[in-house]
Order: structure tokens, then C-alpha cells, then sequence
């Protein structure tokens, strides 16, 4: 859950290990990943914890570019999240870089 969303909703995180426990055989290697991502400890935690917040980054930013009001200052405060210095290039890229300028470069699409 993110952080909004950790102040209004409860999660019995016993339970749903408990669920996974009886319908997966690889309940004890999720349990040991999720356990280490949220610790957030080793250098692979560390990246996929990026790797959410990017994508969270990329989310925004089209926002942004949409004309949401709101969304700049979101992604500045999310940009804060960045613990590595490779997320923090991505991040600089994608603020700086227009939204929908993927498609266009891939396409041809010049305004």
C-alpha cells in the first residue's frame, strides 16, 4: 500500500501469509522477498524500491503534462524517495523529458 493509503486501511499481513501459505508452494521464497523489501537492506531491495517510486514518477509527470495542478508538487516530493544515484538519473530524465516524447521519437511525431 502506499503511503495515502497505509493512514485509512488495516492489513492483516498474518493472514494473507497464512492464505498464500495454504495456495502456494512458493509461499516461504515470497514470504523471504517481501521480508527483505521492506527491510530494505540489500542493494536489490534498494532498486525495486526505485523502481516503484519511477514508476509512481512516470505516472506524475504525465499528470503534469495533462495540466494537473497538483501533480508537480507530488513528484517533487516523491522524487525526494530516490536512494540510488542511477534512480536519480532516471528520475531527472523523466522530469525533464515531456511525457508522450517516447512515442513520438519511436514514431516520428515532431511538433
Amino acid at each position: 500500500m502506499n503511503l495515502l493509503q497505509q493512514i485509512y486501511v488495516s492489513v492483516d499481513e498474518k493472514q494473507i501469509w497464512n492464505d498464500i501459505e495454504k495456495l502456494s508452494p512458493l509461499a516461504k521464497k515470497m514470504y523471504e522477498l517481501y521480508k527483505e523489501f521492506v527491510e530494505g537492506k540489500t542493494p536489490e531491495s534498494i532498486l525495486t524500491k526505485d523502481a516503484c517510486t519511477l514508476e509512481l514518477l512516470l505516472f506524475l509527470k504525465e499528470q503534469h503534462d495533462l495540466g494537473n495542478p497538483r501533480a508537480k508538487e507530488w513528484f517533487d516530493n516523491a522524487k525526494k524517495w530516490i536512494q540510488t544515484d542511477e534512480g536519480e538519473k532516471f528520475a531527472d530524465e523523466i522530469e525533464n523529458t515531456k511525457a508522450d516524447e517516447w512515442w513520438k521519437r519511436r514514431f516520428g511525431v515532431h511538433k
